[in-house]
């Protein structure tokens, strides 16, 4: 999760002790109920130590849900300047946002907070960056917090993690805007350029637009041409790697460790051929857009052996699961809407992918990945356990859609549909459609009326992958790709 998820986000606050008990004290502090805080701002110079008699540091803060803070800024603060840390995709965030900017705009700012604290001992750095906002971090071995401060006029974002894996991600993603940089990548979309750091342990980049951004809460809402042209541009021979999941937490359900264990032997015996670079996050508060432009932030889980079209799996299923709380039945439709996306199939007919071999090794990258992180996380939050129950039912689905006929299936639901149609089937020689060889063509003669609801509903069928479509003289031929990678071919 990034520094952008959702308003609502419950922390862990075992986490939060690891992070803070890790964190580097290089003055003593004061007795406050605050220390967690005050040492992130002073890890980030944001304040320094000050007489007992000057003017003490005042700071106002909002909460979590859990009654932490989550975001920090100075009370003198004109702006909501902590709206950069907020993704405001949904109507509620919309609500949020809209009112925080009309307080602040009418200086009535200090009525936002939800609290305030003086830290004693302590004044803003008078040499330091212009101190924005803060954001404390989501707790988990990724966690980091972010500080946005104005240096010479020019915005940056600060980020400090301590512990070793929060570390590993930062250093990644440092490695990664390098890579995007040097391989022309700000031609397909935008992205945060590095600015060098003197600071152990505190990566900093430029800040893109984001308050004069939007926000998109369904991935139909992009113009995705040029972000899969980058996808299309980096796809290369050999498939991406599976990561080996750690299973020795009883935490975890033996069903779906079962359902994981056999997708990842299908992925092993159905292996992709090839993988294209991927963001590895990309989700609604990892992304912002303006016109037809694309901006996209949070580079850590970037690798250069993706699954092609992982990214719009992971932009679909993360804001499916952990904002709008789909069931099965909403998820696979949001998907389908995703997969019906012209650029999106152009992709895909483009490099000959199929969805089911995609969106199952989507799945079992993404599930592999994160069983190792929450087998390192000591206190799960809310959000683990909807993650393993959507991707549990998920497995299970693709698993029956993979075990079933599902070719007979939908010749049997044609079947049903073609009785309300005026048509005849030429050399049949069976009595069921769904009896139909799997290498047999089916031929049918009818009128162009009632060819095009026959084409009308294989496209609309959520089985279907799609539809290829062929006027030839006096015919029309359709083939029909399903999801498992079967075919239905009509003349």
């Amino acid at each position: 999760m990034s520094a952008l998820s959702v308003f609502n986000f419950k922390l862990d606050w075992a986490a939060q002790s690891q992070f803070n008990q890790g964190m580097t004290d290089t003055t003593n502090l004061p007795d406050h109920p605050y220390n967690f805080e005050i040492k992130l701002l002073q890890k980030f110079e944001v304040i320094v130590p000050a007489k007992e008699e000057e003017t003490v540091a005042e700071f106002h803060f909002i909460k979590n849900s859990d009654g932490s803070l989550r975001w920090i800024w100075p009370a003198h603060l004109s702006r909501p300047e902590f709206l950069s840390f907020y993704n405001s995709g949904s109507f509620k965030s919309r609500i949020f946002a809209t009112a925080a900017r009309c307080s602040f705009y009418m200086g009535l700012g200090r009525f936002f907070k939800q609290g305030k604290f003086r830290a004693l001992g302590w004044k803003i750095n008078p040499d330091g960056a212009q101190f924005k906002a803060l954001f404390t971090g989501t707790p988990g071995p990724n966690r980091k917090a972010i500080c946005k401060v104005n240096e010479k006029g020019r915005n940056l974002f600060l980020k400090y993690a301590e512990s070793d894996h929060a570390i590993l991600n930062l250093k990644a993603e440092h490695h990664a805007l390098q890579v995007l940089r040097d391989s022309g990548s700000q031609s397909f979309f935008n992205f945060p350029e590095i600015v060098n750091s003197d600071k152990a342990q505190v990566f900093i980049q430029s800040e893109l637009p984001l308050l004069q951004l939007k926000s998109a809460s369904k991935i139909v809402d992009l113009n995705l041409d040029a972000f899969l042209g980058w996808h299309s541009k980096t796809l290369s021979e050999g498939g991406p790697v599976l990561h080996e999941a750690s299973f020795n937490d009883v935490r975890f359900d033996s069903e779906f460790i079962d359902l994981f264990i056999r997708a990842k032997k299908w992925c092993y015996d159905h292996p992709l051929h090839v993988s294209t670079w991927n963001h590895g996050d990309f989700t609604p508060w990892n992304c912002r857009f303006k016109d037809n432009e694309l901006y996209v932030f949070d580079w850590e889980m970037f690798t250069q052996k993706g699954v092609p079209a992982g990214d719009l799996f992971h932009f679909v299923y993360q804001q499916g699961i952990l904002v709008e709380r789909l069931s099965l039945i909403q998820l696979r439709s949001a998907i389908s809407e995703m997969l019906s996306i012209p650029a999106v199939q152009g992709f895909l007919s483009k490099h000959q992918l199929n969805v089911y071999t995609l969106e199952m090794h989507y799945l079992v990258h993404t599930i592999g990945y994160y069983l190792k992180i929450y087998s390192l996380q000591e206190h799960w939050h809310t959000q683990v356990h909807w993650l393993l129950s959507t991707w549990a039912e998920s497995l299970s689905y693709l698993e029956n859609v993979r075990n079933q006929s599902l070719r007979s299936d939908v010749l049997n639901d044609f079947q049903v549909y073609s009785q309300n149609l005026n048509l005849a089937f030429l050399k049949l020689g069976v009595s069921q459609l769904a009896d139909l060889p799997e290498r047999s063509d089916l031929d049918i003669c009818t009128t162009k009326e009632d060819a095009k609801s026959i084409h009308h509903f294989f496209s609309s069928d959520e089985s279907v992958q799609k539809v290829r479509i062929k006027n030839l003289f006096k015919m029309l031929q359709l083939e029909v790709v399903l999801i498992n990678g079967s075919r239905i071919d009509l003349d």
